[in-house]
């Protein structure tokens, strides 16, 4: 005998919203594809070998674009906390005061670790943070550079 006072279509329409809720869950949090770094033999999606070949090859090479795309990056990830009334790190980058270094390697390993665990962005894709680190450097040419040694050593090791 059915329970007037029940309404199924509630129960249903609950129950679906759940599994359709889940599934974007599962989607969003456990889909995702990670960052690709130059030590990753896996290939971005969308390159074929050759073409990820060469963006290993080129990642340090300081170019427009990638001062360009660096600027890109600094708004969309670091200028919320990091602008010239807060912590002013162009400034100190304009001025040569970077207590981890400026040399390419020290900038990629600061903005990937972080300061002492903090403000890590290993999240960001390895030329991201590359775009970065020449963008960085664009507003200051008298820091000091890397050597080719250490370039090959990150390729090698990783950091």
């Amino acid at each position: 005998m059915k329970n007037p006072n029940v309404n199924w279509s509630g129960y249903l329409t609950f129950a679906a919203c759940f599994a359709v809720a889940t599934a974007f869950f599962i989607v969003i949090v456990f889909l995702q594809p990670g960052p690709v770094d130059a030590k990753n033999d896996a290939l971005p999606l969308g390159l074929t070998t050759e073409e990820n070949q060469a963006r290993k090859e080129k990642w340090y090479e300081s170019t427009a674009e990638s001062i360009q795309r660096g600027g890109e990056v600094y708004s969309l990830n670091c200028a919320y906390c990091h602008n010239d009334s807060n912590l002013g790190i162009l400034e100190k980058v304009k001025a040569g005061e970077l207590k981890y270094g400026g040399k390419q390697m020290d900038l990629f390993t600061t903005i990937t670790k972080g300061m002492g665990g903090a403000h890590r962005f290993e999240y960001l894709v390895e030329n991201d943070r590359w775009a970065l680190v020449h963008y960085l450097r664009s507003l200051n040419p008298n820091l000091p550079s890397s050597s080719n040694s250490d370039f090959k050593k990150y390729l090698k090791e990783g950091l």
